[in-house]
């Protein structure tokens, strides 16, 4: 405690005082809480990432379940396959709204960090009408090749984003190791003036 208060003592006078350690001391104070500023941005960005995962995530689970239903359903799996599969169907698109919503707010927590990315997920409307009253082999087939098609462009998005993460997560380290060296200039300056 008595170190503690001696050391914010002479911090004091430093900061009070005029000359070359008081600019040192101001100008290494003002680039730690740049620094410390852009941790938490940084860290504002991964928790939003790792929002967008959970959401891709999720889509691909139900996209995967409308997968084997529709599968069912080429084999003629009839009307329950197709209400089971267009349920799945009903959830990922859900899903994938929500992923648009979060991806738009990724990419603003990505711009506080001068991280710039183009992500979107271009999934088209399902062809639920053709499915039901077409109900024939082509029209069950191009379902799932739609389904197919889907899964690929959440995968690739969900490539991008685990990318974006990984660089996020770097660049985490950094600001933390960054940090870690200015409070030891700091200390450093205030121990040694």
């Amino acid at each position: 405690d008595e170190y503690h208060y001696l050391y914010e003592k002479k911090k004091e006078s430093i900061v009070k005082g005029t000359g070359r350690v008081k600019q040192e001391l101001l100008e290494l104070a003002n680039t730690l809480n740049m620094a410390m500023i852009n941790l938490k941005e940084i860290k504002e960005a991964i928790a939003k990432g790792n929002e967008v995962i959970l959401s891709l995530n999720r889509a691909l689970d139900s996209l995967s379940s409308a997968e084997g239903w529709g599968t069912w359903d080429l084999f003629g799996g009839g009307l329950l396959s197709d209400l089971a599969k267009h349920s799945n169907i009903d959830y990922a698109e859900a899903e994938i709204e929500n992923t648009q919503r979060l991806l738009r707010q990724f990419k603003t927590e990505l711009v506080d960090i001068d991280i710039s990315s183009d992500i979107m997920i271009d999934i088209d409307g399902f062809s639920k009408f053709a499915d039901f009253f077409f109900d024939g082999l082509i029209a069950d087939w191009f379902m799932q090749s739609k389904i197919n098609q889907s899964q690929e462009n959440v995968y690739h998005v969900r490539s991008q984003v685990l990318d974006i993460m990984e660089k996020l997560n770097q660049l985490l380290e950094e600001e933390e190791s960054e940090i870690q060296n200015l409070k030891g200039e700091i200390d450093t300056l205030i121990l040694q003036s």
